[in-house]
């Protein structure tokens, strides 16, 4: 995404929705920022207002803005209001596995498939950039296609005119 901007020409909306707010929302940072700057901000506020003010912001934050966008199947099935606890702590965990996938971006560890990391040579090769194809080694030409080749069909393997394949 930023080593070759295409996307942000070809696909702006995907850019926008899905890898902004992967890297802005951030809110196990930002919710407890905001709400100390809030809480010291309404410090010289009287004592009405202050809890008032942090009240409405805590309500704001914590639930109207995080459930906005489930409100119409709150509506529709409204028996599912016991799980807002759990929409309300899955955002702060989804907040977590977006950082542990960003500590471990570089890893290419399967985990559950044998000798799946042995060899990185496919997966780990720089894609071709649009502008120069030339400079990247072809998918064919990589060592681990070449030690584990399969037969290819050749000229002698057509039978009639029907074009039927023969195995090598």
């Amino acid at each position: 995404m930023f080593s070759d901007w295409t996307v942000w020409r070809r696909h702006p909306w995907s850019v926008y929705a899905t890898f902004q707010t992967t890297l802005t929302n951030w809110p196990i940072f930002f919710d407890p920022l905001l709400s100390w700057l809030l809480f010291h901000i309404t410090a010289d506020l009287p004592q009405t207002q202050k809890w008032t003010v942090r009240v409405l912001y805590l309500v704001w934050q914590y639930f109207v803005s995080r459930l906005i966008k489930y409100a119409g199947h709150f509506v529709r099935y409204p028996e599912d209001m016991v799980y807002i606890p759990a929409i309300l702590f899955f955002g702060q965990l989804h907040c977590l596995i977006k950082l542990k996938a960003l500590w471990t971006l570089n890893e290419t560890a399967w985990g559950s498939r044998e000798g799946a990391d042995v060899d990185d040579s496919d997966r780990m090769i720089p894609l071709p950039s649009p502008s120069a194809p030339e400079k990247t080694p072809l998918l064919d030409e990589s060592p681990a296609r070449k030690r584990n080749s399969s037969p290819t069909l050749t000229h002698n393997d057509l039978d009639d005119e029907k074009t039927a394949f023969r195995v090598a």
